[in-house]
């Protein structure tokens, strides 16, 4: 399979995926809290969650068109997601405070960042001869 198609393919999974969980976040809140039993958050926060994942979903239907030109936009996305296990997830861990929304968190995530490794064309886009 080549590259581009590969790339659309991550660009279509992130804009069907972040874009409807990033309205439920602003429009449907208390569903999330109730769902996963979580305490309700600052509505500030939630809210910049919810629109962050949209941008990426919407700039990830925009990268569709231009696969190679919308690599930072998977990048951006792989590098928080891998910060977020790294710095909140195995804290959890350690901590022994794991909960079923930090695993469904970690679950979903990966399903974004394995195939970003495998994907994202790494050595090329970072090479100084683009």
């Amino acid at each position: 399979m080549e590259l581009d198609l590969k790339l659309k393919i991550l660009y279509i999974y992130t804009a069907i995926t972040t874009i409807p969980f990033g309205f439920s976040i602003l429009f449907f809140s208390d569903l999330w809290y109730s769902l996963f039993g979580i305490a309700r958050q600052e509505q500030i926060i939630f809210g910049i969650v919810g629109s962050v994942w949209i941008a990426f979903g919407l700039l990830s239907a925009w990268g569709y068109h231009f696969p190679i030109k919308f690599i930072p936009i998977l990048m951006m996305q792989f590098f928080y997601k891998v910060i977020w296990i790294i710095g909140v997830f195995l804290p959890l861990i350690f901590s022994g405070n794991v909960s079923m929304l930090s695993i469904v968190l970690l679950l979903t995530f990966l399903t974004y960042v394995i195939p970003d490794i495998i994907i994202i064309p790494w050595k090329t886009f970072t090479s100084k001869t683009n």
